[in-house]
Parts: C-alpha cells; structure tokens; sequence
C-alpha cells in the first residue's frame, strides 16, 4: 500500500513534467532539510545505535519495490515490453542470486586431464562439444585444476604430434567461493582475466571444485532465458530437457511478430511526409 502514496502516484503526476517540478521543489525541499536537520540527525543516530544500520533486507524491500513499479509499467500510454521488464527483473535480482544456483556442476562439465594426448580423436571430441574453453585438472585428481585450455590456442597444431595438454600453455582458471553473487561475478568477468570461473569450496587449494560458471550463464540471468547456440544439445544442464531447433524463417517470424507486439500506436502511425512538386 505505501508504493501507491510514495512512489506510483507521484510518478503518474510527474512523469512528463519531472524535471522542471524537481527543480521549482529543490530549494523548499533543502530548505526543510536544514530546518528539520537539528531534530532529524540525533533521531537518525540514535535508531541506527538501537536498530543497527541499513540491513541488507531493507536493500531487499527496496529492491521489491523497484520491481513493483517495473510491474506498473506494463500499462499505460507508453507501456515497457514484457522482455524489456524481464531484463530489467534479471539485473535487480543479480545481487541477491548466489553464484551456486546458476553454476554448472563439476561432474556435468567437460574437463580434460593434463596428461591426455591431443590425437585426432581427442581433438574431434573437443569440437564436437561445441566448448571454447576446457577447465585442465592434475592426472588422477579430477577436483584439483591448474587451468584453463582454450581451443583457439589448437589451430595450427597437427593432431599427428599427439602432444599432451601439458605441453601447452594454458590460461588462468580464477576460482571463487559458491557464495559471491552475480553481479560480483559479471564484475570479474568484466575485467577481460577470463569468461569462465571455477566455484569452489577452498579457493587456491586443490580439491573443492564444485561447478563452473561462465559469463554466458550471467547473460542468461540477465535476459531470463536460456541462450541456446547451434551446438547446445539441451537448453539448460539442470532439467537437461533438448533443445529444439525451429528453422530461421521461424525464429525471425517470431522476433518480427514480437517487434510489432511492442509497438505503441503512436510507433504504427505513419508519418506524413510532404508531396513532391509536379
């Protein structure tokens, strides 16, 4: 009930005319400030003393509410599309969704071993899986990684060598604990060190593989849908449901038909342009 007062029914009366309302308000609301300032900072002090300071539930509730007038918009003159308010939904909620919910589980990935030879065969196996980056563990320690091998670094070289994967260099394989949330893994990744985090119970010590997470999987959260590529075989590794193929006259059928779904009718009315001269 208190959205309606505080923020929904301020925000219908001020949403064309915001600006220049904020700015005529600015100097009786500053000057309110200083004039309360004496009652309302020992009132503010003693409450953080008693109640302790800003919890991270009231980030929640404000986080609710932000969601609660997302929903508001979907009506109105010019209403936000329903993928517009999911994205806007999957960033809220990407720093409070811990990195565990989303990740990969370890016994799900594809990992090599350091020792296993790069032969035709292992090779045909690492295209076919549709991965660019393989997370490398110690022979016999399937928990224990010392890196990351990207398959760009194998274009030039001739399966007939049959080299091992430790006779390459491989990139670094950051690990995190499964209780960073998203956004501070969109952080990292963000940095450009690597696209794929290995979660672990003991960071820096060998044996608490857990799952990995890529940046493709944060998109995914972001946009509420799962990406499907053209080597994915199911849509997501947790109910492994397969993925259908639509063909893309009808995959772009669809994103035309939504388009124009979007489109307010101020968007369909043609412009009139004027006639040329005869």
């Amino acid at each position: 009930m208190r959205l309606r007062p505080s923020e929904i029914i301020p925000q219908s009366i001020c949403v064309r005319h915001g600006l220049s309302i904020g700015a005529t308000c600015a100097p009786f609301v500053l000057a309110l400030m200083y004039l309360l300032a004496p009652v309302a900072w020992p009132i503010a002090q003693l409450l953080n003393r008693v109640l302790g300071a800003e919890s991270a539930h009231s980030a929640h509730v404000q986080e609710g509410g932000a969601q609660a007038v997302l929903q508001f918009h979907r009506t109105g003159e010019e209403p936000l599309r329903d993928d517009e308010i999911s994205i806007l939904n999957g960033v809220l909620e990407l720093n409070t969704k811990k990195v565990m919910d989303i990740m990969t589980p370890i016994g799900d990935a594809v990992t090599l071993s350091s020792d296993t030879i790069l032969d035709h065969l292992t090779i045909d196996f690492m295209l076919s899986s549709g991965y660019s980056r393989f997370p490398i563990h110690e022979p016999g320690k399937p928990f224990a990684y010392v890196g990351l091998l990207l398959v760009k670094k194998l274009l030039v070289y001739d399966p007939a060598k049959t080299l091992p994967v430790s006779a390459f260099a491989l990139s670094i394989l950051p690990e995190a604990t499964p209780t960073i949330n998203c956004f501070q893994a969109l952080d990292y990744f963000q940095t450009g060190r690597a696209h794929l985090l290995l979660i672990s119970r003991t960071p820096g010590v060998a044996g608490g593989a857990m799952g990995v997470i890529t940046l493709e999987d944060i998109i995914e959260e972001i946009i509420s849908e799962e990406i499907v590529d053209e080597t994915d075989w199911y849509e997501d590794n947790t109910s492994k449901k397969r993925a259908k193929r639509m063909t893309t006259a009808a995959v772009m059928q669809g994103i035309v038909e939504r388009g124009r779904a979007g489109e307010t009718p101020r968007d369909r009315t043609p412009s009139r342009c004027p006639r040329p001269p005869r």
